[in-house]
């Protein structure tokens, strides 16, 4: 594999982001999407291990989701560009992190993005479908 990763800083609160995931996805945990994993996944999952859990955020799948490695939690960023057309607020206070989906769209413009990805190529109307059956079982709480 690759360098080990630097050792994080220490800080009150800490979030990790990246761009991509951190270990396997919800939907395809023998490894399916194994290339959207970082090079070194296991490292930095090895890494964050034992260090207060601090939750990672990634962005490359484009379809929102909380994925547990052990005890780290990775927060999947939704798109802004596509379906589902919405963005992450974290809060970080003393009961703990708080990850908030928000719409950047409103009901019109998030039903138009649907239909466009549910008629368009296959892989957009498989993403959509993937969406809404992760969106389905928020809200997610630890």
């Amino acid at each position: 594999m690759g360098r080990r990763p630097r050792e994080p800083r220490r800080a009150q609160s800490v979030v990790v982001l990246c761009h991509h995931n951190v270990g396997s996805l919800p939907d395809a945990p023998g490894g399916t999407y194994r290339h959207f994993q970082l090079q070194d996944a296991e490292n930095v999952r090895e890494t964050l291990t034992g260090r207060d859990a601090p939750p990672v955020v990634t962005g490359h799948h484009h379809v929102p989701a909380v994925v547990p490695h052990g005890v780290t939690n990775e927060v999947l960023a939704p798109a802004v560009c596509s379906y589902p057309q919405a963005m992450l607020t974290i809060d970080i206070g003393r009961d703990g992190t708080t990850v908030r989906v928000v719409p950047l769209a409103d009901r019109t413009e998030v039903a138009t993005a649907r239909h466009a990805s549910v008629t368009g190529k296959p892989l957009a109307s498989g993403i959509a479908e993937l969406v809404d059956r992760r969106v389905d079982a928020t809200p997610y709480r630890d």
